[in-house]
């Protein structure tokens, strides 16, 4: 997108476009791991009402970032702040996946509390 490297207002605009298209067709957006300047740009977003506050989800194992998937309370604050429902990633509910070998999720029961306890979306 060259347009980006020469135009400062062009990814401002390109949002909003996208805002007032989902708010024409009457449904709302849910951004996942934004950066800031998107957190920040959807407080003129009327319909991004949800974002994935979480990190990646890894079964059993803490992320790439070295962080647990059900740590989200900093970016559940900021959310917040924004009027913006957070969530977590999905995940594996039982310990043993059938037909996936060496794969455990021994925190599925901490993984559902937390999921339960954000004010996202759930499958």
């Amino acid at each position: 997108m060259h347009a980006t490297t020469s135009d400062v207002n062009i990814a401002r605009q390109w949002m909003l476009q996208f805002g007032r298209a989902a708010q024409r067709a009457g449904i709302t957006i849910q951004y996942c791991m934004p950066d800031g300047r998107h957190l920040m740009q959807s407080v003129e977003i009327p319909v991004v009402t949800h974002c994935r506050a979480s990190e990646d989800y890894l079964p059993g194992i803490k992320s790439v970032n070295n962080r647990w998937n059900w740590e989200l309370g900093t970016t559940s604050i900021i959310f917040d702040a924004l009027e913006i429902a957070p969530h977590k990633d999905s995940f594996y509910t039982t310990e043993i996946q059938l037909g996936i070998e060496d794969v455990r999720e021994p925190y599925s029961e901490l993984q559902s509390a937390v999921a339960s306890f954000s004010t996202g979306t759930r499958a």
